[in-house]
């Protein structure tokens, strides 16, 4: 018995157990490169469509409650999830999986831009990446949900674009 807890002191493992998985896998896929860009892409990419929809958003005749939250440096937050931003039409959330692949899960719910988001979704990586996940029932009562039980300062308004 002696000589396992003596081994285990030796893993590393220890020292990463708190530390955010993306962390985690920026620094160990180090030695996988094409895991490493695919993860830059799709975390790149996963940004600039957030800026788009918004910008979709800024068209509509009414402003628009979001939940947007980055959970990369939140200390307070789970070890997996990067960021979220959800819309009573939309879900998008970046997270990190145990494989260290970036993933994206999104859904949408009477969205008014579903087709142009689904355009920017289109090709690589995100067709490694994006995997639609059904929110239950739906966006709108997730979108409820979350604004319900979350902080409000993750509550961003989205007005819309004045001349």
């Amino acid at each position: 018995m002696k000589e396992i807890k003596e081994k285990d002191q030796e893993i590393p493992i220890a020292n990463l157990k708190g530390t955010k998985r993306w962390v985690q896998a920026k620094r160990i896929t180090n030695g996988d490169s094409l895991l490493k860009i695919r993860n830059e892409l799709v975390e790149d990419g996963y940004m600039r469509i957030i800026e788009k929809v918004k910008l979709m958003y800024q068209q509509l005749d009414h402003s628009t409650i979001v939940f947007e939250r980055d959970y990369r440096r939140d200390k307070s937050q789970g070890l997996f999830g990067m960021h979220t931003f959800i819309t009573p039409h939309f879900y998008f959330n970046l997270e990190c999986r145990l494989t260290f692949d970036f993933i994206i899960e999104y859904d949408f719910y009477n969205c008014p831009f579903e087709d142009a988001v689904s355009e920017l979704m289109l090709g690589f990586p995100y067709n490694k990446a994006a995997i639609h996940t059904p929110q239950k029932p739906n966006c709108t009562k997730f979108h409820e949900r979350v604004l319900n039980v979350q902080d409000p300062i993750y509550h961003i308004e989205i007005k819309p674009q004045t001349l």
